[in-house]
């Protein structure tokens, strides 16, 4: 026990020596090396080696579904991804230029614009396009075909741009309705309305706006 503890030269302990055995007993184990090759050792192996195997296949399945859905949305479906896209972000809406009024040389209007407002449709933010139309033609009056027609332009979600009265079709009476009570997805547009309070007379001269404020 001695030249186990403080011996650092000379022949290796005894192992019949009492004080040597309990030196043993209270020390830790040493671990147990496995020659390579050793049949519990190959199975270590085999074992790790499948489990490798199993985790790089799940990786690989995955890296290929990714690639996959990146693919089909980058390429095939670009076209229409990217059409989405612009009309979700741009919303072109021209404001024609006021036009100045035409008098003859006295002073007396042929021709002059007043302030109005024409209806247009969001529909993108109306929930039920039937509820919407039948409130809407509760003020403006609508026809058969027109309450159709608009049924039609308000159920497609996709757009956020539905024309529904032009400034020269609605009154001022409905504009005021609308203005006073709100429909969710109706906008009021402000334009301008063009007047011939000499009605035909020098129409040659003076000539006409059309619904799309060209000059005719």
């Amino acid at each position: 026990m001695i030249r186990r503890l403080f011996g650092l030269i000379g022949p290796a302990p005894d192992p019949s020596d009492p004080g040597e055995r309990a030196v043993r007993a209270s020390s830790p184990a040493a671990p147990i090396v496995v020659a390579p090759g050793a049949p519990v050792d190959q199975a270590w192996r085999d074992l790790v080696k499948r489990r490798a195997l199993v985790v790089v296949a799940l990786l690989s399945v995955w890296v290929v579904a990714i690639e996959a859905r990146l693919f089909h949305l980058q390429v095939v479906q670009h076209a229409d991804l990217a059409a989405r896209a612009a009309r979700q972000q741009h919303d072109v809406i021209k404001s024609p230029a006021i036009r100045g009024d035409i008098v003859d040389r006295h002073g007396v209007p042929f021709a002059y614009s007043v302030q109005g407002y024409s209806v247009t449709a969001d529909p993108s933010v109306i929930a039920n396009p039937a509820k919407t139309v039948g409130e809407l033609c509760a003020v403006i009056q609508c026809a058969a075909d027109e309450r159709r027609e608009l049924l039609k332009r308000l159920s497609d979600r996709e757009s956020r741009y539905a024309p529904v009265r032009h400034v020269t079709a609605i009154s001022p009476a409905q504009t005021d309705r609308l203005r006073a009570q709100p429909i969710q997805g109706i906008l009021l547009i402000e334009e301008t309305r063009r007047y011939y309070p000499q009605s035909e007379l020098g129409a040659q001269v003076v000539g006409f706006v059309g619904r799309e404020h060209v000059g005719l």
